[in-house]
């Protein structure tokens, strides 16, 4: 009896294990905690959190995606795992905006492929999977590109990134 109550309690502790967001403050219930806003290219935005929302206001959005970003790191990926993205997110008008994670400096390894979302008024939950085929990273980056000519707001919420 002994043992099976030791198995279930294994199997209860792996499960949990396995189904832990990886990302931290993902409801940013503490702000903007393990979060960076970057502006590159003369992009003029800002960010705060406002009812546990994380809201991106854009200034000046540039030419490229890649000039507003929001910004986790040191977040773990094993190699041949899977792993379940989503969030929740929505703007004052219809746009995109693309997501990835990848090694967080030089050569910024795309570990997922940038992947499009398109948003609109309508506070959607966006999901998708991908599997680490590359090495295992104890400090990857998990990368919301923003930018790309529009100015519409950005609301963020909800962020669980979780093995399958």
């Amino acid at each position: 009896m002994k043992l099976m109550s030791t198995i279930a309690a294994i199997m209860l502790l792996c499960s949990t294990i396995m189904s832990a967001n990886i990302v931290k403050n993902g409801d940013f219930e503490a702000g903007t905690a393990n979060w960076k806003l970057g502006q590159h290219n003369n992009a003029v935005c800002n960010g705060t959190v406002e009812k546990g929302v994380y809201v991106v206001s854009i200034k000046d959005a540039c030419v490229q995606e890649w000039s507003i970003q929001l910004t986790q790191i040191d977040v773990p990926l094993v190699k041949g795992t899977t792993y379940k993205v989503s969030f929740d997110a929505w703007s004052t008008e219809k746009r995109d905006f693309k997501l990835n994670m990848g090694m967080n400096g030089a050569p910024y390894t795309n570990y997922t492929g940038d992947k499009k979302f398109e948003i609109s008024k309508k506070k959607t939950t966006q999901t998708y999977e991908f599997t680490m085929t590359e090495d295992s990273n104890k400090a990857a980056r998990v990368e919301m590109n923003l930018g790309g000519g529009s100015a519409a707001p950005v609301y963020i919420d909800n962020i669980v990134i979780e093995a399958k």
